[in-house]
């Protein structure tokens, strides 16, 4: 009898301990979108084993006559591009973006922003619904939203009138009314990051040796984010 119920306690012990590994994702809540937002999928919490699983897979649901999506973007190192998989058209209204790590296992340091998903939007609210799962975890989900009337500013974005982005020869031209103190992010059409730089003035050329004639330039401020896809001509 007391064999049994030492069984049973172990049994409960190690069940607990799997169902207690948690890792939360998470998107934020646009409520002033540009015409082209890059949205980011965030991990925020994640415990035990949770924070060393090398794959998992993000399904986002989106409302199709509010957004349309155009790629996904990879700003974190610690994921590299080469790593994912991506679906844009796993439904017609849901992406899956799938992570599978070359070295078998991750070192997720939360928080931290796992990979961006670039949106054109057409004006309107759409929820964005999270869900998805990979290795023993128990996975939490926090929704975001575009464009819906919330109380939370958490994250906006500059109309595309702020900023002024085109592509000239092999440079990339930046100019603004305002002055733009920031980072400047280029992306090509995979979502490779192939140059980061930092802006602290209204004009800035940004030389881009790279082989590819369509670029994703992202800026970001201390309040703001702004997007936009230029063709290099």
């Amino acid at each position: 009898m007391k064999k049994s119920s030492l069984i049973i306690v172990l049994l409960f012990g190690i069940l607990s301990l799997v169902y207690s590994q948690s890792i939360t994702f998470q998107m934020p809540e646009i409520t002033n979108p540009a015409d082209t937002i890059a949205v980011p999928i965030s991990v925020v919490q994640c415990n035990l084993g949770c924070c060393e699983i090398g794959t998992f897979q993000i399904i986002v649901e989106y409302d199709p006559a509010v957004l349309s999506p155009i790629s996904v973007l990879f700003p974190n190192s610690n994921f590299p591009f080469y790593e994912w998989m991506i679906n844009m058209v796993y439904e017609p209204n849901k992406i899956a973006i799938t992570w599978l790590s070359f070295t078998g296992s991750g070192n997720i340091q939360p928080p931290e922003v796992v990979c961006e998903v670039l949106f054109a939007y057409f004006g309107g609210c759409s929820d964005l619904l999270l869900s998805g799962g990979g290795g023993n975890c128990t996975y939490i989900f926090e929704n975001g939203s575009v464009g819906c009337n919330t109380s939370i500013d958490s994250y906006i974005t500059k109309t595309s009138n702020d900023i002024n982005i085109w592509g000239q020869n092999d440079k990339i031209i930046v100019q603004s009314e305002e002055l733009v103190i920031g980072d400047i992010f280029i992306y090509n059409l995979i979502g490779q990051k192939i140059h980061t730089e930092s802006i602290q003035s209204s004009y800035k050329e940004i030389s881009i040796n790279q082989s590819h004639s369509v670029y994703i330039v992202k800026i970001v401020t201390p309040d703001t984010a702004f997007v936009k896809t230029i063709v290099n001509k």
